[in-house]
């Protein structure tokens, strides 16, 4: 993550790019803001019964079921903002190619093997899946929760957190498998193949983007780091088939 950091600031082509997605993440949440707190609000009031709490233990209750209700919908604009962002992300992740194989580190032959507008359209299908994923499987963490107060949603939120995580990682790979013609099934078999090598993409994107409201703005990082990483593996592939031949 550290490298993505340094090659987004010192690649001055990317930074126009770069603040397309900060622009719409900023007007997602000052559009989104109120209702998703409204929603929240209505949440605690009407989903669990609460009368048998009373005093500070109540609004305690009240209040941290609120936070969570808030940052599941944040989670989600945050998937949003990466499908509206898939063609710039696009851009991004072509330009760091361009500029590893410029420097000799990249991989062999071109950027993309297929066209831009086939590789969006594998890509807006792919990621609007993971986003239905990581609903279904928060909405029914949510529910679940509700048969152990406190430490149910506590599992609620640490169970959407983990699989936002790994739809992050899939998404900032997926400019490069896509471009590759990669089906569905090949990336995430990709994933599951090199997740000791991503598991801390996993989490450090995921917490960075988890910073209450500036952690959309860290979300550009992610095609970068998503790149150099699908090239580094490519590289050792490379490498490894040329010393078995």
């Amino acid at each position: 993550m550290l490298r993505a950091v340094h090659v987004a600031f010192s690649t001055p082509k990317l930074w126009g790019l770069i603040i397309i997605p900060w622009i719409m993440s900023g007007a997602l949440l000052v559009a989104c803001g109120w209702g998703l707190w409204n929603l929240a609000d209505w949440a605690t009031e009407h989903l669990i019964d609460y009368d048998r709490f009373t005093g500070v233990i109540g609004v305690g209750l009240k209040l941290f079921l609120g936070i969570c209700l808030v940052g599941f919908a944040y989670f989600g604009i945050a998937l949003i903002v990466q499908l509206l962002s898939a063609p710039v992300y696009d851009l991004i992740a072509t330009r760091v190619v361009h500029n590893l194989n410029r420097n000799g580190v990249g991989i062999a032959g071109p950027a993309a093997q297929v066209s831009f507008f086939k590789a969006m359209k594998q890509v807006i299908v792919h990621q609007t899946a993971n986003i239905l994923i990581w609903l279904l499987i928060t909405i029914v963490l949510f529910l679940a929760s509700w048969l152990l107060p406190i430490m149910g949603q506590v599992f609620a939120a640490v169970g959407s957190f983990l699989t936002m995580a790994a739809i992050l990682a899939f998404d900032s790979l997926d400019y490069m498998m896509s471009r590759r013609a990669w089906d569905y099934r090949d990336k995430w078999r990709f994933v599951r193949q090199n997740i000791a090598s991503l598991w801390l993409l996993f989490i450090v994107l995921a917490a960075l983007v988890s910073i209450p409201f500036a952690g959309l703005f860290f979300l550009p990082l992610s095609p970068i780091a998503g790149t150099l990483l699908f090239v580094a593996k490519h590289s050792e592939d490379r490498l490894a088939d040329a010393k078995s031949e």
